[in-house]
């Protein structure tokens, strides 16, 4: 049995240099890192993008290497048996798909209705919503406690967040909460996101910085006016609706962030960041890359400073997993992985053909046979 909030930590060895963070099974607020670093690029089955039906022409080229700007797949393609966007999301979920995509479709065709998308419903999954817009999660005093003794939680709260609650938090309506004596009040995705910051930045000084990074940042950094990750770049797996992206983008910045989503779920996180960010910043920064059975080569960088996926990675397929093990983990100098895997699959119930491949545990004995020490650890 797994402990109920195990922090698994990782880092390649010497030779190769890098960190990786992969989280079991938790709630959506005690998160734990784990860090990687690239070692060798298996061949990976790749797709140039064929003309059709799901395609939205052509986009602008914003990058000396990846391509920037709004998302360039239909909403809706995910739900055509025969794109290549079909078959990706497995798991217990997959029956509610249709409603997962109508339900973004109409936030981001109307606007009246994304003007309160952030307080009209709690429908969990459905919303892409990490953090039940209407509620706090329930660990929320042992989050706050956590944040309360960091340093570096501290220095997001008190530095940080008085710079981005406005923005974050000033379209679609949500709820605001306080949360002990910090200021501004602000969101529960929020604050989640910056509670998982909090993790991500300590896990980088469990270890010596990969190559080509310089030290991670410390909390005195962060009460300045730097963004520590203007230089990185950073690829998520499943974004939810963008608003975590947004977050880390305002509280640490990025050279360039890629999203590789659903096409419905990624025109949702096309408004939010507009939203948030502001569209010059977007186009300049974001690359969306729609989750299709292959990976596009153009989207691909040599390498990435940051891999980010809370729960979605393992509520792929297995396929799907293995893909993105090959394009983008094993590529990245750090990451942070929540994995989600025996719930979603329903592994447990004997109800799933999904042995759990590039996710959980297989996914830190994989980064072990590339280099990589791994600890892990108990978050109480």
């Amino acid at each position: 049995p797994i402990p109920l909030h195990p922090m698994l930590l990782a880092q390649q060895r010497p030779c190769f240099g890098g960190r990786f963070s992969v989280l079991r099974r938790l709630p959506a607020s005690l998160l734990a890192p784990v860090v990687l670093l690239l070692v060798q690029v298996r061949p990976i089955e790749a797709l140039e993008w064929p003309s059709g039906s799901w395609w939205a022409g052509p986009r602008t080229v914003g990058g000396e290497f990846l391509p920037l700007g709004p998302p360039v797949a239909k909403m809706g393609a995910e739900l055509d048996p025969d794109s290549i966007f079909a078959e990706v999301w497995a798991g217990k979920n997959s029956s509610s798909l249709p409603e997962f995509i109508e339900l973004r479709m109409r936030f981001v065709l109307n606007d009246t209705e994304f003007d309160s998308f952030r307080t009209a419903m709690d429908l969990g999954y459905r919303t892409g919503n990490d953090g039940f817009y209407l509620r706090l999660d329930d660990d929320v005093e042992t989050m706050l406690g956590l944040m309360s003794r960091s340093e570096t939680g501290l220095a997001l709260l008190e530095a940080r967040l008085p710079k981005i609650s406005e923005q974050l938090d000033s379209f679609g309506g949500p709820k605001l909460f306080q949360f002990g004596h910090f200021n501004p009040p602000m969101s529960s995705d929020v604050f989640n996101m910056l509670f998982k910051l909090m993790w991500i930045i300590e896990s980088f000084h469990n270890f010596m910085p990969p190559p080509g990074q310089g030290p991670a940042p410390y909390a005195e950094l962060l009460r300045g006016n730097d963004m520590p990750f203007k230089d990185w770049d950073i690829i998520e797996v499943g974004a939810g609706p963008g608003i975590h992206a947004a977050t880390l983008a305002a509280v640490m910045g990025a050279k360039t962030y890629t999203i590789q989503d659903m096409p419905t779920q990624q025109a949702l996180q096309y408004k939010v960041l507009k939203k948030a960010l502001g569209q010059d910043y977007v186009d300049k920064t974001f690359s969306f890359v729609p989750c299709g059975r292959k990976v596009v080569w153009s989207y691909l960088l040599p390498r990435y400073d940051l891999f980010i996926s809370t729960y979605a990675l393992s509520e792929l397929t297995e396929r799907q997993r293995e893909s993105y093990f090959w394009s983008f983990i094993i590529r990245s100098k750090r990451g942070f992985v929540i994995d989600n895997h025996e719930d979603i699959h329903n592994k447990r119930g004997g109800q799933s053909s999904d042995m759990g491949k590039f996710t959980g545990l297989d996914l830190v004995w994989l980064l072990q046979d590339f280099g990589f020490d791994v600890q892990i650890k108990r978050s109480e």
